[in-house]
């Protein structure tokens, strides 16, 4: 198909790591690859490549490099997924497709797949060079990493939106880089590795693992992928993800959202789409990076090639006090997506005028489990009630309730500070909701905003 392709205007974002690397979000126009990755298909296969034109690395160069962006020292790869439902087995063709000048040697890789999967394990590799363990960390933010059991190091939670990765590293799985052909893939060189997988796999494909052609349903993390690199020209490395696309078929000339009582507003302008079958909005609770896609029906995209068009939408299941990264993805009428981060915004989901209040702790605080914290608010009620939950909700089982009647303020005792704490642990967000509840004079509700604080030791 002839497409005509013009430039988006900003570059996507760098989504930050468990570990002191960086993560991209994938998006596939700079490698184009036809997936077969149908459900009824027990042999499915996929591809993504990661640096390359329109790509960034942990330097902040585009396209990736190492060497702090020397010219010329361009890192590239590819990876190419076969997924076999049959045997449950996934075989991942890595590719070092990095060029001369460049030097740059791949001492890591790592991606990401849906929910689907439960598990993974290393079956086997190649011969020549380059050994590497696989790890699994399914839930990035539960404390638990699968493979190896028991592990806590940071550098195999390589999954910046917090669902499930594998990756491997020359030296096990503790990613310590060394140098020499025996712990590398050099240049023009390439090496496969076959993983047992385990899940649900009637819903399984290649495409599980590189989320080309947006085969993820709602609810799942959009997939990334990354590689590390090193010795470039003789030294210094950098992580590179997939590319960023410097062709990308919608011009996004603005996004932007805004807060209410339980709501989210979103607007978007483009200035021109081709081939556009239409949007998703994806929603990031800022503190657990959990993404997921706020409308389950794709909304039509009504721009041509010569002009754009301007949509309105809201978020449904929005709820005061959450922090949320609303994003915008587009999906092309092949299948192909692209996710503009570059305009991507983070806004607190709360009313903006409240009959009560509140002051202190002010949002996102951190306060100590040992006392002496005080809540303050304004426009106080009677009858009053401090709810405390880790759901914005404030289920009735899972809510502290302490009743304060008609003054401002009360201090936490420990007890009550302690199982702020054991509700933190609950969300994977490290802290608790709060807000104040009363009536007026005539026996009418009234409800505050919702805060949230961080409780540590």
């Amino acid at each position: 198909m002839n497409r005509m392709k013009l430039k988006i205007a900003t570059i996507a974002t760098l989504v930050i790591l468990g570990f002191s690397g960086a993560s991209w979000a994938q998006q596939t126009s700079c490698l184009a690859p036809t997936p077969a990755c149908s459900l009824s298909a027990n042999t499915t296969v996929s591809q993504i490549q990661i640096g390359g034109p329109g790509s960034i690395s942990s330097n902040n160069t585009v396209p990736a490099t190492c060497d702090g962006g020397t010219p010329g020292n361009l890192i590239s790869a590819q990876y190419r997924f076969t997924f076999d439902r049959a045997a449950g087995t996934l075989t991942v063709q890595v590719e070092n497709t990095t060029g001369a000048p460049s030097s740059g040697a791949l001492t890591g890789f790592g991606f990401n797949t849906t929910s689907d999967v439960t598990l993974m394990t290393l079956a086997s590799q190649s011969a020549g060079g380059l050994t590497w363990s696989s790890a699994f960390d399914r839930v990035r933010t539960d404390g638990v990493i699968e493979i190896p059991v028991g592990s806590n190091k940071n550098d195999i939670k390589c999954d910046g939106f917090g669902r499930v990765n594998a990756f491997g590293g020359n030296k096990g799985v503790d990613t310590g880089f060394g140098g020499g052909d025996a712990s590398e893939i050099l240049p023009g060189n390439q090496k496969t590795f076959v993983f047992n997988v385990t899940g649900n796999l009637a819903n399984v494909t290649a495409c599980s693992f590189t989320s080309v052609a947006s085969l993820i349903p709602p609810g799942d993390k959009t997939a990334i992928a990354i590689g590390r690199f090193q010795a470039c020209n003789g030294g210094g490395s950098a992580w590179a993800g997939p590319c960023t696309g410097g062709d990308l078929l919608v011009d996004l000339v603005s996004f932007d959202a805004k807060p209410g009582r339980n709501k989210a507003e979103f607007t978007w302008e483009t200035g021109a789409e081709i081939d556009n079958a239409g949007f998703y909005v994806l929603a990031q609770n800022a503190r657990s990076k959990q993404y997921t896609r706020v409308n389950d029906t794709l909304i039509p995209g009504r721009g041509t090639t010569t002009s754009g068009a301007f949509y309105t939408y809201s978020d449904p299941d929005a709820r005061n006090g959450r922090k949320i990264k609303y994003a915008l993805e587009d999906i092309e009428f092949d299948g192909d997506n692209t996710i503009h981060y570059g305009l991507a915004r983070t806004i607190v989901i709360n009313p903006d005028v409240t009959p009560i209040n509140l002051s202190s702790p002010v949002y996102e605080q951190t306060v100590s489990r040992r006392g002496g914290t005080q809540l303050r608010w304004s426009g106080a009620a009677k009858g009053q009630t401090i709810e405390i939950s880790s759901d914005p909700e404030f289920p009735e089982a899972a809510t502290l309730r302490v009743r304060v009647g008609s003054t401002g303020s009360r201090s936490l005792s420990k007890k009550e500070l302690e199982i702020s704490q054991e509700m933190s642990a609950l969300n994977g967000e490290g802290g608790v909701y709060w807000r104040v509840r009363g009536k007026d004079g005539l026996g009418n509700a009234l409800e505050s905003q919702t805060f949230f604080f961080f409780v540590t030791d």
